[in-house]
């Protein structure tokens, strides 16, 4: 089996069993109202919303129901949005040796900050 498919395969299981052990609360587009009807049915984690059917998740969310059986097996058909406007550029140095003393740090990241301005 080729790498990038044993890769994708692995990522897949580490996926599932993210959102299985999920609350509900911290899924995209689930607020506080539709938290508190997934409770009155008994659904408190992804495992729990994965258990119950296309159906019964129609039946009781109307369209979103699709949405919830998706999410709930790590399907998201959104598309990637990777241009996008970037929000914080960040920047690290690494030394020789590492640094313990406060004292060092300070002087190491004047002595950085100074050579790039």
């Amino acid at each position: 089996m080729p790498f990038a498919k044993r890769l994708v395969e692995k990522a897949g299981a580490y996926a599932i069993a993210f959102v299985e052990q999920l609350p509900i609360e911290k899924f995209h587009g689930i607020g506080e109202v539709t938290a508190a009807k997934m409770h009155s049915l008994g659904i408190h984690t992804g495992a729990d919303l994965k258990r119950r059917s296309l159906l019964e998740l129609t039946h009781h969310f109307g369209k979103a129901g699709n949405y919830y059986y998706k999410i709930a097996r790590a399907e998201d058909d959104r598309p990637v949005e990777a241009n996008r406007v970037r929000k914080s550029i960040g920047a690290e140095t690494s030394f020789a040796q590492d640094l313990n003393d406060i004292g060092q740090m300070l002087q190491a990241r004047t002595r950085n900050y100074c050579s790039n301005s």
